[in-house]
């Protein structure tokens, strides 16, 4: 965000239950997502980035509300008289209680889904057009899960969390002379309290506690001079320092780690029609005691006037996840190479881009299952060496068009992967149980004026998955089971209605939202759990096959209905 590293960007959950964004999005003026052969300027990921920068200034002051069964939340944006300083705060809270009561649940939630949440952010224009911004946000969630047990020992397994987490960033953009100068700090910590236990014939058993704090700290700064209107360079330096600590049990961890990075990049305009960008990213880690040097280049080529053909290669590294550090060994980077293809056309109302890709990954960090004193129950998955590779190649797709059909707006996009790796506890080199090998997503958006009302629909198709029941036996992975998951199927329906449109000078932009998910009622599979012997397996499934949303939202002085509607597609 604003040039700084997100540390938990999604909220905290239980195993099998999804995360949730917990960023504000109306905050954003613009986000890039970058699948491959990403700037110099960013680091420590493998495959790709994400983007995103801040609204510099509001348009007007305003005030935002919204309603529902499952939340209630309200905001505001105060824009000086002469709009040269902002500042804005919202808080929010949500509940699944009531949707327990209406929904028949897949999962069995003993403490419904909860949480507290708020932001603020102040933004200054500076006399010489520059921006110093600040943005804060906190949230709280909690909630608690009830299975049938595999196991024969008891009759089910229990888990409850509660989660804090906070992040603060402050950043500054100004010019000096030829040269702009970007930089941000940030602050961030999150902890994730969970505690397991077990119940048979209704009596609880006494509770093992996981407790995970973290604290981050990332600074950075990037200084830009153009060379003349279509060339520029930059060159920066950014420090990340993160400090875990982890209790479970007989399992004490505290982990320290402080990545010092130093990148420099050009932008080289050689005409109108071609154009290059070449940088190199350094990077040193505390903990590994390794350093890496990352070169990277991207070629652009203007075939026509609405033609545009580009290519990039990279060297992109990242540090093992600190969740698999639980014993000393000897590790280091992991790494991958991208080699990306794209053409693109773009024309009023109507967009076309084709992109092929071939990744190569090499160090990745291979883990084996390690018990505790001898409790079963803790099994840890931990990393002993960097011996894992792999690859991934294959192809994407992307048409938008809401010129051809009046009031239309629809896009498709399709990809195909074909991905192969030997990392983590993976005895061979598999299909990773995360990557689908065909992937189909449509969306459309109708609105009826005479009506005020618009029509949503959403597919989304991807070919099932395969999975893998693996375990360390005699300090080898084997597979125990494996097969492949169902194919995936989601059709998405929702209405939105505004009552204030066409109304002169309205100061109040209302919506009212509808949407159901998975209209069909598809009950789709995201992978199977295993009893310790492998005798028995449960399905992970969604929450609940079919949801349905009703929900009001309120504006005052700025309308943001274009805004909610593409949140609840």
């Amino acid at each position: 965000m604003d040039g700084s590293l997100i540390n938990n960007y999604f909220s905290s959950s239980v195993p099998g239950i999804a995360g949730r964004d917990r960023f504000n999005t109306s905050l954003f003026k613009g986000n890039v997502f970058s699948s491959g052969g990403y700037s110099a300027l960013y680091g420590q990921a493998l495959s790709g980035a994400l983007m995103l920068e801040s609204v510099d200034l509001p348009d007007q002051s305003s005030y935002d509300f919204g309603v529902s069964p499952i939340f209630l939340n309200g905001g505001f944006q105060k824009l000086s008289e002469n709009k040269d300083h902002s500042y804005g705060a919202t808080l929010g809270y949500s509940n699944l209680g009531l949707m327990q009561d209406v929904f028949n649940f897949n999962t069995d939630f003993i403490d419904a889904p909860r949480g507290f949440n708020g932001d603020a952010n102040f933004r200054i224009k500076t006399k010489s057009g520059g921006f110093f911004k600040y943005y804060g946000m906190f949230d709280n969630n909690k909630m608690g899960v009830k299975t049938e047990s595999l196991e024969p020992g008891y009759d089910f397994a229990l888990v409850r969390l509660k989660g804090k987490n906070t992040y603060h960033n402050l950043s500054l953009k100004q010019k000096f002379g030829k040269y702009l100068l970007n930089t941000s700090a940030s602050y961030s910590y999150n902890q994730s309290d969970l505690n397991f236990s077990t119940e048979t014939n209704d009596i609880e058993s006494e509770k093992t506690q996981l407790l995970n704090d973290g604290n981050y700290i990332n600074f950075k700064a990037v200084v830009d001079r153009k060379i003349n209107k279509i060339s520029a360079l930059r060159g920066g330096f950014e420090l990340n320092y993160a400090n875990e600590k982890l209790n479970f049990g007989e399992v004490n961890k505290n982990y320290r780690d402080l990545i010092s990075s130093a990148f420099v990049e050009t932008d080289l305009g050689f005409s109108n029609h071609f154009s290059a960008k070449i940088g190199v990213r350094g990077e040193n880690s505390s903990y590994l005691n390794k350093t890496n040097i990352a070169p990277r280049f991207a070629l652009a080529y203007r075939l026509a006037k609405d033609w545009t053909t580009s290519f990039a290669y990279g060297l992109f590294f990242q540090n093992p996840e600190s969740k698999y550090i639980n014993s000393s060994a000897n590790l280091d980077f992991q790494q991958s190479q991208h080699f990306i293809f794209q053409v693109q056309r773009s024309t009023e109302g109507r967009s076309l881009r084709f992109e092929a890709f071939y990744k190569k990954y090499d160090e990745l960090i291979k883990t084996q299952n390690i018990v505790p004193n001898g409790d079963q129950n803790q099994q840890v998955q931990t990393a002993f060496n960097n011996n894992g590779n792999g690859f991934a190649k294959g192809l994407e797709l992307f048409w938008r068009d809401k010129k051809t059909f009046e009031n239309i707006d629809y896009w498709v996009s399709y990809s195909f992967l074909d991905s192969k790796r030997d990392f983590l506890n993976y005895p061979v080199s598999l299909k990773p149980n995360f990557a689908a090998e065909h992937t189909i997503s449509l969306v459309a958006k109708r609105f009826i004026p005479e009506w005020k009302t618009g029509v949503n629909l959403s597919y989304t198709y991807a070919k099932g998955r395969p999975y893998y029941d693996i375990v360390t036996q005699n300090d080898k992975n084997i597979i125990r089971n494996e097969g492949r998951l169902k194919d995936y199927n989601s059709l998405n329906l929702s209405f939105n209605y505004l009552p204030n449109l066409g109304k002169k000078d309205a100061k109040a932009f209302t919506i009212f939202v509808v949407s159901i998910s998975n209209v069909l009622g598809t009950k789709n599979i995201y992978g199977y759990n295993f009893s310790q012997n492998g005798s028995r397996s449960s399905a992970v499934v969604p929450p609940v096959n079919t949801f349905v949303f009703v929900g009001m939202f309120i504006s005052f002085g700025v309308d943001k209905t274009q805004d909610t509607i593409n949140n609840n597609l």
